[in-house]
């Protein structure tokens, strides 16, 4: 393995450090081409992933078994969609466009391939989230908001893909639901303190990448330099 897995099973997801020194090694044993940016820095916050995989390595052991573990996830991502298509749609118009869900082939990746598998798991936590939000405003459930706040804080510790779901809860407070404007602003509140918080920490440590196409910041031009 590289010389920087240092942090333990909740941080594998570090593939370049940002760290010349460290990097130089691995440039020059193989795993990196010797064109590669030495301040290259590939390192994403997913503990609830990177401990999923770590309990594959530890404990499951096969790899057969972690591949069920990929396909449980799979079928809990449809779960959680359907639960929330039968609140939007009529119970025939749910059914049929939750058969559709299931069977798209666009999601046959992130349960087939392993490395893909925090995409599932961030799904499933967010969209829990947006579930239990919707329980809150539209039942009146008192958990729904706690229940709500947690699912989108285990989505960001899971990808920051999670983050794509914060704007459907944007969507419905400002376009579906009709109460007073202030009523759904102060509904949006919980979860934009936790998405503005998450990017500040997200910042804050370093998490993210730069100096390869993975970073936006660079222009065509520019990585074609690296």
């Amino acid at each position: 393995g590289f010389a920087w897995f240092q942090q333990g099973p909740w941080d594998l997801y570090v593939f370049a450090p940002g760290d010349a020194a460290a990097l130089r090694p691995e440039i020059a044993r193989g795993p990196y081409p010797w064109w590669t940016f030495e301040g290259l820095r590939i390192h994403f916050f997913r503990p609830i992933s990177s401990l999923l995989i770590w309990f594959d390595w530890a404990v499951l052991k096969q790899v057969w078994l972690a591949h069920l573990h990929a396909v449980a996830w799979g079928l809990g991502l449809v779960a959680v969609v359907a639960a929330l298509l039968r609140r939007v749609l009529p119970a025939r118009a749910a059914a049929v466009a939750i058969l559709l869900f299931a069977v798209d082939d666009a999601h046959f990746l992130p349960v087939a391939w392993l490395s893909n598998r925090h995409a599932l798991i961030s799904s499933v936590f967010a969209l829990a989230g947006l579930w239990a939000h919707l329980r809150w405003r539209e039942n009146g459930k008192p958990w729904g908001l706690a229940l709500s706040v947690l699912g989108f804080a285990a989505g960001l510790c899971s990808s920051e893909s999670a983050l794509s779901v914060f704007a459907f809860v944007a969507a419905y407070e400002l376009l579906a639901r009709k109460d007073a404007l202030r009523t759904r602003l102060l509904a949006l509140v919980p979860i934009a303190l936790l998405g503005a918080g998450y990017l500040v920490f997200y910042r804050a440590f370093g998490y993210g990448a730069y100096g390869s196409a993975m970073d936006p910041s660079y222009s065509i031009e520019e990585i074609s330099l690296l």
